[in-house]
């Protein structure tokens, strides 16, 4: 228990980083909530084996053995230029990236990607 301790006796000193977060009273993730009465706790038990049956469906009828949907929410023309842009990448013509601001994914060709890298890929040390 002492490797939690927050305090240390011989230095005098704090250290918060040996203490987990679920080890605080005040964590709200760890408290179970008080029983309340008998039909409560029975609706709150059916509604959870309701909900684990219709996820079991949905997961039998709509996803394969991964759990992975079998269709898809993409149109077949946004499908093929997926494959498109993976092609291209996997053979280094292009790059995909996210941009700094809005983290959206912008295309750019080898030669304009290396060039604006450039400046960034020189040989300088920073001490």
């Amino acid at each position: 228990m002492l490797e939690k301790k927050v305090y240390n006796d011989t230095t005098h000193k704090f250290d918060f980083s040996k203490q987990r977060v679920t080890d605080m009273k005040s964590c709200r993730r760890i408290r179970l909530p008080q029983p309340t009465d008998t039909d409560t706790e029975v609706v709150l038990a059916n509604l959870l084996e309701r909900v684990k049956e219709v996820t079991n469906n949905y997961l039998d009828s709509k996803c394969d053995k991964k759990d992975v949907p079998k269709e898809g929410n993409l149109l077949k023309t946004e499908k093929e230029g997926m494959r498109s842009l993976q092609t291209k990448t996997k053979k280094s013509e292009i790059v995909v990236q996210a941009t700094n601001k809005s983290k959206r994914l912008a295309v750019c060709s080898m030669e304009s990607y290396n060039s604006t890298m450039q400046p960034h890929a020189t040989d300088t040390v920073v001490s």
